[in-house]
C-alpha cells in the first residue's frame, strides 16, 4: 500500500477521488441533511438534524445553515495545509525548510513531508508561508 494523504493509503490507482477534491479545494454540492458543499469559493453547510431539514424541505425554504467565504490570504494558506498532507506536498518555497530539518524532503520545487513529518504535520504546517 502507498500512502497518498496524511492519513489514507491504497493500492495505486485506488485514491479516494472524492477526498482528493477536498484537500485540492474543488467544487461539490452539500447533498442531505448536515452535508457540506463548496462553490465559487464559498463553503455552506446544510441543517444538521433530519428532522428540521425534512421540515425546510416540506415547507419550501432553503436547507442551508450557515456558510462561508475565505479572504485571498486564509484561502491560500489553507489551500497550502491540505495540500501539505499529501503525497504531491507544496512548493518548495513555502515552507522554511531549514527550520525544519528531518520533517520534509525537497525533490525539485516539491515540499514533501517524510513520515515523521507525516506525524508532525500541524506542526509543520505552522511554518507555511
Amino acid at each position: 500500500m502507498d500512502w497518498y494523504e496524511v492519513s489514507n493509503w491504497t493500492r495505486p490507482g485506488h485514491e479516494c477521488r472524492h477526498n482528493q477534491l477536498y484537500w485540492s479545494q474543488g467544487e461539490y454540492l452539500a447533498l442531505g441533511c448536515a452535508a457540506h458543499g463548496h462553490r465559487a469559493g464559498r463553503r455552506y453547510w446544510n441543517l444538521r438534524t433530519p428532522e428540521r431539514f425534512i421540515e425546510a424541505v416540506e415547507a419550501g425554504r432553503s436547507v442551508e445553515a450557515a456558510g462561508e467565504r475565505l479572504d485571498d490570504g486564509a484561502w491560500r494558506i489553507e489551500g497550502l495545509q491540505l495540500a501539505l498532507r499529501t503525497r504531491d506536498g507544496v512548493p518548495a518555497g513555502a515552507l522554511a525548510v531549514d527550520e525544519i530539518d528531518g520533517l520534509v524532503t525537497v525533490t525539485g520545487d516539491r515540499a514533501v513531508l517524510t513520515r515523521r513529518g507525516r506525524l508532525l504535520a500541524n506542526e509543520v504546517a505552522l511554518r507555511l508561508r
